[in-house]
């Protein structure tokens, strides 16, 4: 019966010593691969389809903003030109009322100095345009209370201008003199209110103009600016979209590259879970299929090595110490141990022991 040692402190035989240090803590069995995380380690909220999509939604919201900023500031400006049209259509109005009051009462004296009824017809007309002109007055002047008082006060004025032209056409009215003259002072109201019209209205349109200038410019910077702080925006959303999926495979281009040089051990690291993250996974698993592929084949070549050099010290041996010292030097390499021992008993049946065959290593 045989009895063996494997890391036994023992004498060892001086002669069966083999190189310390080329067996001194060395293992030459293959090393196991480290643990490889495989899957991403957190959660992605977005998938890159929806990254992109994102992209394209954020641009047009930006664009969409944009456009109804410029559209409002648009209509803006557009609304302070049509009040200032406005208060030029109420200076024309006044303007033409006042004109034709002046016609009526000159058609008022020809017809008193030559009699002619054209003078009349002339008068009846430009009675009926300034009583449809006033009626425009009234309407342009509807949202400033101010006008609408002095118009409210300028309509019965004229009325009574128009009554005393009228004197004019009657034969027994009197003195001509006497009726132009209450006529003049009649005119001189007329006038007068007319007058506070047209400067309350020019008032007006002075302070539209301003603001209509003011809606221009603003609206020219928000065009220039707004653009540009658009095109800005945009293009930082693209760029953090493009970020978000070039820097992952860059990542994946890496890990490619270290598993065709043979480096299983360095995991493609993309702690997402979207598509690159599940594309990263598969990158890790092939890996870990390589490796352990390879670990596999390395052990079955090194058990056949092995197996292949025990044979070649068995072959011919016939000295048990001399077996056994070759096959201790042989095991202790293998397997690492420092020190080996080999007993065999000194008869057949007998529980004593012999030393048969040592190795140590320092």
């Amino acid at each position: 019966m045989h009895a063996s040692s494997l890391g036994q402190t023992g004498l060892p035989d001086p002669a069966l010593r083999t190189d310390p240090a080329a067996t001194a803590g060395i293992d030459p069995r293959p090393a196991s691969p480290a643990a490889i995380p495989l899957e991403p380690t957190r959660r992605s909220l977005l998938s890159i389809g929806v990254r992109i999509a994102a992209g394209f939604g954020v641009a047009l919201l930006l664009l969409g903003g944009f456009s109804m900023a410029v559209n409002s500031r648009l209509d803006a400006a557009a609304q302070e030109r049509q009040w200032v049209q406005h208060s030029l259509e109420v200076l024309s109005t006044n303007e033409r009322a006042l004109r034709m009051i002046r016609q009526a009462e000159a058609a008022a004296r020809g017809f008193k100095l030559t009699n002619q009824l054209l003078f009349r017809q002339q008068f009846d007309s430009s009675v009926i345009d300034t009583e449809r002109t006033l009626s425009e007055l009234r309407a342009l002047t509807a949202d400033n209370p101010t006008q609408q008082e002095i118009v409210g006060t300028l309509v019965p004025v004229i009325r009574q201008r128009f009554q005393s032209m009228r004197l004019l056409f009657e034969p027994n009215a009197g003195s001509a003199e006497e009726v132009v003259m209450a006529g003049a002072a009649l005119m001189d109201r007329v006038e007068q209110l007319s007058g506070a019209v047209d400067r309350e209205d020019r008032r007006l349109l002075s302070e539209r103009r301003e603001r209509a200038g003011a809606a221009e410019q603003l609206t020219k910077q928000l065009v220039a600016y707004g653009a540009l702080l658009a095109v800005l925006l945009i293009a930082l959303t693209g760029w953090l979209v493009t970020r978000s999926i070039l820097r992952p495979v860059d990542r994946l281009s890496a890990g490619a590259r270290r598993i065709a040089r043979g480096e299983y051990q360095v995991p493609v690291a993309i702690s997402r879970d979207d598509e690159l993250g599940q594309l990263a996974a598969s990158f890790n698993h092939m890996a870990a299929d390589i490796s352990a592929r390879e670990l596999a084949l390395s052990e079955q070549d090194w058990l056949n090595s092995s197996l292949a050099r025990l044979s070649r010290l068995l072959e011919g041996a016939r000295d048990p110490s001399k077996l056994g010292a070759k096959i201790l030097g042989e095991l202790a390499v293998l397997v690492g141990a420092r020190q080996s021992l080999i007993y065999v008993p000194t008869s057949d049946g007998s529980d004593v022991l012999e030393l048969q065959a040592s190795y140590a290593s320092d």
